[in-house]
């Protein structure tokens, strides 16, 4: 015992070690930081991001989006939009931010750097100054279909010469390219409501005989409500277009990142669910 007692006393001093203070203990903890970071659950790494600004346009309505008053603002909480914004900002590891606009304040808001991306939208829906200034997506997201949609108890048409002198439910904004020749001749007026929402109803109350309708609108309403299983859809196509993602200029993002993250959402077929959903 004693002679044990002896060596411990002749062994040097071993000063108290800090964490990480030694070179070996620094290297091991940094190894255990970066084992930590990688650990992360995305949302942990999209919080340390920019936010991606989302265009939400104030005129959505279902199925597309539901935009519902929150505080003073409004912000937007179903629907295929909402829900192809909630992937792609999580594809991307980003916070999600949106910036509802009327559709008026659109194209301002998009030139004022307000946005990074605006989802479901065509060029020739915007003014060629806007279009020109945006990047967008070679991919499309989906296509839609116009149709036109009688009222309750009204016949419905086989050709466009059956609506000559009517007016038509239409939606402030939107451009008909296969009626403007009829509303430029006067065989054909234009009576807007301010979303497809609105204008369903305005044909379910027997306001308009005749409207035009995204045939995923029409048949959103009839599965919504049984009054809307009523409204006539017809085999006239006004228009079948593709919607695409538009980058913003000085966007957060490169339209290199928005067309991976797009691609990869689609390729797993992300839009094709979102769609059957609704």
């Amino acid at each position: 015992m004693f002679a044990v007692a002896l060596f411990r006393l002749l062994l040097p001093a071993q000063p108290a070690r800090l964490p990480c203070q030694r070179l070996v203990l620094r290297a091991a903890c940094t190894l255990a930081l970066a084992l930590g970071a990688a650990a992360q659950p995305n949302g942990a790494v999209a919080a340390e991001k920019e936010p991606l600004r989302v265009m939400v346009s104030e005129s959505w309505g279902m199925p597309f989006g539901h935009v519902k008053r929150q505080g003073s603002g409004q912000q937007l909480s179903a629907g295929i939009a909402y829900d192809w914004y909630l992937a792609l900002a999580e594809e991307l590891e980003r916070p999600l931010e949106q910036r509802v606009r009327s559709r008026r304040r659109q194209e301002a808001a998009l030139l004022a750097h307000e946005v990074d991306v605006f989802c479901l939208v065509r060029p020739d829906w915007l003014s060629k100054k806007v279009s020109t200034a945006l990047q967008w997506a070679s991919q499309p997201l989906m296509a839609a279909e116009d149709r036109i949609v009688a009222a309750p108890g009204v016949p419905v048409p086989s050709s466009l010469d059956e609506l000559r002198g009517q007016t038509l439910g239409t939606v402030l904004g939107f451009v008909y390219p296969s009626l403007e020749v009829g509303f430029a001749a006067g065989h054909l007026s234009r009576e807007d409501a301010p979303n497809e929402t609105a204008l369903a109803a305005k044909l379910l109350r027997g306001h308009n005989r005749y409207g035009v309708l995204k045939t995923l609108d029409a048949r959103y309403q009839q599965r919504s409500q049984p009054a809307a299983m009523a409204l006539g859809i017809s085999a006239i196509v006004v228009a079948n277009a593709p919607l695409f993602c538009a980058l913003a200029p000085q966007a957060r993002i490169s339209l290199a990142e928005l067309e991976a993250a797009q691609a990869s959402l689609l390729r797993r077929g992300e839009m094709t669910r979102i769609l059957a959903k609704y």
